[in-house]
C-alpha cells in the first residue's frame, strides 16, 4: 500500500474581542502561531496539523460594544 501527502487549504471563521482591528489581528496571529488543529480521525489515527495563516486576514464583521 502507498501513502500520499496532500496540501489542503482550510477556511475558519474566528471571533476575537479587541478594541481595534489591528489588536484583534495581532491577538489572533499570536494565538495561532503556536497552534495545532485536530481535524478528526483518518485510518483510525487522529489528523493533527500545524495551523498557519497565509497572507492577509479577511474581516467578515465588526460589532460595536461586543466587548462589554
Amino acid at each position: 500500500m502507498m501513502e500520499f501527502t496532500f496540501q489542503v487549504t482550510l477556511i475558519a471563521s474566528i471571533r476575537v474581542k479587541a478594541k481595534t482591528r489591528a489588536q484583534a489581528e495581532h491577538k489572533l496571529r499570536e494565538a495561532l502561531a503556536a497552534s495545532d488543529a485536530n481535524l478528526g480521525m483518518l485510518d483510525e489515527k487522529p489528523i493533527v496539523v500545524t495551523v498557519e495563516i497565509e497572507g492577509d486576514l479577511d474581516m467578515i464583521d465588526a460589532v460595536e460594544g461586543a466587548c462589554g
